[in-house]
């Protein structure tokens, strides 16, 4: 079953698909939206909004690689770490959201014409 003639922006396609590259990396970044956190108040963040058991070595991989990616950056005030979004980080935050936004307008939209088509 096609979907008809549709016109899609692979450009753009390739920014979300960028988004979405590591497990669990938008739940990390989402998680130090609103400030910094402990390595472990992160962790148990990321483990509490997947509702997936993430084991601690797993979740170090995980930080190591957003690291790299220029998304966080790991701060050390004192003998325990905390880690915050850099601006890179926050953009890719933003695009979340505004994914999710989209998708409850969609939803909302759909919605209504199944509403519209029962009358």
């Amino acid at each position: 079953m096609g979907v008809g003639q549709v016109d899609i922006d692979f450009a753009r396609l390739r920014e979300v698909d960028a988004l979405f590259k590591v497990r669990w990396e938008a739940f990390a970044l989402a998680s130090l939206a609103n400030g910094p956190l402990r390595y472990r108040q992160l962790w148990r963040a990321v483990r509490r909004n997947t509702q997936e058991n993430i084991k601690d070595t797993t979740f170090a991989r995980l930080a190591k690689k957003l690291i790299a990616a220029g998304y966080i950056v790991q701060m050390t005030a004192d003998v325990r770490p905390s880690y915050a979004l850099t601006s890179k980080g926050r953009e890719v935050v933003q695009r979340i959201v505004g994914l999710i936004e989209a998708m409850d307008l969609m939803s909302e939209a759909i919605q209504e014409s199944r509403v519209e088509a029962d009358s």
